[in-house]
């Protein structure tokens, strides 16, 4: 929109968003502008005095939000002073252009749907959009060495893009706006010979301590299902869903022990599994925590994977950044920076840091997951009420109390985990513990197999019952 007397026009519009300030009592500290455009109430591209009038008559509470969808970006019924400013910039500057491209929620050529996506890692976090604009604050990086990181650019997130509308698989479409498709995986069942490993291209767990290894296989029949889009600019994108991902309580040592690792839908402040800084970011995740509270003055609890999943990430086709995972935590040795140990009150233990390094070749898959874990000093099925009503051990009806959630990457490259200060005692280091996979076929993929193919993951659990601080590594082969 153009004015003769550009000054004057914005100080009278601002006038009016300062009477809109007084009368609703909004106190809101603008970020960025948030909308494709922000107060375009008509639709035509342009933001026009009138609709920022309506728009202030919304804020007043004397017009309805209906009387102005574009103007409320974050869908909560309502219009704030942030969303008048970006209406005046839009007004005075011209609307920015569309996103464009998969996220839209246009289908356009190239692609089969188009669902749009979801604001991840700012202040609007779990908000439907249709353009990066919409969302306020920073981002999440969606692929390389900063995969899951929070950022505010382009420059936080190497070989890859800080995206803030993100697209997430789930629904019949993939995050690349391709239709989706099933793939069932049976695992092949864990070999451990001698008890204390799980052999290589079977399927298990290693619990690693300073007193004792133990290799857990799984059990035959034991599966997993993928749900992948079609290859597209030389990768897959990959979700794994809660309801056809489960997993039972593993039977450790005959039966003396039960251990769980089910994953589950995973919630952060923001929707990011790290800060920008690579410290992680706040679980939120209901049952296991204090939920939405813990969000409070930050970002919205939000779901990391996508509502419904308990995994993404990709399969390169050609390659793939990151796929070598190392993960640490400091236990709290007596002279240790958190200190968990000497009884001086200081907070420990340590946060894991998880790093994500190097590229790998053609099949190379990375997908971030996250689980609940924990154990039981007894079988899998019981009576008591850490079973549940069903009698089973790591199932949905259990109580979570005294459980953890635990993000981790599985990769077919490889992973690598260590504990610090391990056990209250200072330079004692428990790892690191290593661990190889094997990539996948893109080819197979698309014709339903995984077979071949092994993800792996390593990760440091603190306190396990009776052997205290651990490393665990994973395999998952595919038959």
């Amino acid at each position: 929109m153009k004015c003769p007397d550009h000054s004057r026009w914005y100080q009278g519009v601002f006038g009016l968003v300062a009477f809109a300030v007084v009368a609703a009592i909004v106190v809101v500290t603008p970020e960025r502008a948030p909308a494709a455009c922000t107060g375009d109430c008509s639709g035509d591209g342009e933001v026009t005095v009138n609709e920022l009038i309506t728009m202030v008559n919304i804020a007043l509470g004397t017009a309805q939000v209906s009387a102005c969808m574009a103007g409320d970006v974050n869908g909560d019924g309502e219009i704030t002073v942030n969303e008048i400013v970006a209406g005046v910039n839009n007004a005075l500057n011209g609307c920015p252009a569309a996103m464009g491209g998969c996220g839209d929620g246009v289908v356009e050529a190239g692609e089969d749907c188009d669902n749009g996506g979801t604001c991840i890692g700012g202040t609007n976090a779990g908000t439907h959009c249709t353009a990066e604009s919409q969302c306020q604050g920073d981002g999440v990086c969606i692929s390389g060495a900063k995969r899951e990181n929070g950022c505010s650019s382009d420059a936080d997130c190497p070989n890859s893009k800080c995206v803030h509308c993100r697209t997430f698989g789930g629904a019949g479409c993939a995050a690349n706006c391709t239709t989706e498709s099933v793939v069932h995986v049976t695992l092949i069942p864990g070999q451990s010979p001698d008890g204390t490993s799980i052999t290589d291209g079977t399927s298990g767990l290693v619990v690693n301590s300073p007193t004792i290894t133990i290799g857990i296989p799984f059990i035959p029949g034991t599966t997993r299902e993928l749900t992948i889009g079609k290859q597209k600019d030389g990768t897959i994108p990959t979700i794994l869903k809660a309801a056809t991902n489960t997993t039972a309580g593993i039977d450790v040592l005959n039966g003396a022990a039960c251990i769980c690792l089910r994953p589950i839908v995973f919630k952060t402040c923001g929707g990011t599994v790290r800060e920008k800084s690579g410290l992680p970011s706040i679980d939120c995740t209901p049952g296991y925590t204090a939920g939405d509270s813990l969000c409070a003055g930050t970002k919205p609890c939000t779901f990391a994977f996508g509502d419904g999943n308990v995994g993404t990430g990709d399969v390169g086709c050609d390659a793939l950044d990151g796929v070598n995972v190392t993960s640490t935590q400091d236990s709290g040795g007596t002279s240790s920076p958190v200190d968990s140990c000497s009884g001086s009150g200081t907070p420990g233990p340590g946060p894991v840091l998880t790093t994500l390094a190097d590229a790998g070749g053609a099949g190379s898959t990375v997908l971030s997951i996250a689980s609940e874990l924990g154990f039981t000093l007894a079988a899998c099925t019981g009576t008591t009420a850490d079973y549940g009503p069903d009698g089973m051990f790591c199932t949905a009806d259990d109580p979570t109390a005294g459980r953890m959630v635990q993000p981790q990457v599985l990769t077919t490259g490889t992973a690598s985990s260590t504990v610090l200060n391990a056990d209250c005692t200072d330079d004692n280091s428990i790892g690191p513990f290593m661990i190889h996979g094997a990539p996948l076929s893109c080819s197979a993929l698309a014709g339903g197999s995984a077979s071949g193919g092994v993800l792996v993951g390593a990760f440091p659990d603190l306190n396990a019952p009776t052997i205290q601080d651990i490393v665990v590594t994973n395999s998952q082969a595919a038959q």
